[in-house]
């Protein structure tokens, strides 16, 4: 990652070096993202390394009979189990009707635009009823996460200077 970054910054600050020339730099996902299903399982959307821009859909069916709404929640990492992840957001579809289990469907659809943009999108294919949040959204929930693990590498840059 250091390396991509160092060419990165070379290309941004116009270094025409020969050595540079030959090298194209692609964006990808850091981490998978996916949503919860039920027992917690995690279902894979965008996998880890996938070349960005990308949109991903899957279909999924509702769980119970006559379910009101659903819940997405939302999450990124390679863990099986959402529990091993890291939450990003839950996001409710209302509006399902009355209508027996497994025969509505919800599509979802997550797409990381050129901008590294993440949106989210939830679709009940049988009445249109939508909705779609963005990483605006989303990063709300993110910054604390990051300013958690900064705090932390900032107490451990600490410890290691007392201890030398």
């Amino acid at each position: 990652m250091a390396c991509g970054a160092a060419v990165q910054a070379a290309l941004l600050t116009g270094d025409k070096s020969n050595l540079l020339q030959d090298l194209k730099l692609v964006d990808v996902a850091p981490l998978t993202l996916g949503v919860e299903t039920s027992g917690g399982i995690m279902a894979s959307m965008i996998k880890r390394n996938t070349v960005v821009p990308t949109r991903v859909s899957r279909v999924f069916t509702t769980r119970n009979d006559n379910q009101p709404s659903v819940l997405v929640k939302l999450f990124e990492g390679d863990g099986i189990m959402t529990r091993n992840n890291t939450f990003l957001g839950s996001y409710e579809l209302t509006g399902i009707g009355p209508m027996p289990k497994a025969t509505i469907q919800i599509e979802i659809s997550l797409e990381i635009d050129s901008k590294n943009t993440l949106s989210l999108a939830i679709v009940n294919k049988t009445n249109g009823i939508s909705k779609k949040v963005t990483t605006a959204d989303l990063t709300k929930h993110n910054n604390t996460l990051i300013n958690a693990n900064e705090n932390n590498q900032l107490k451990e840059i600490e410890l290691l200077k007392k201890t030398n």
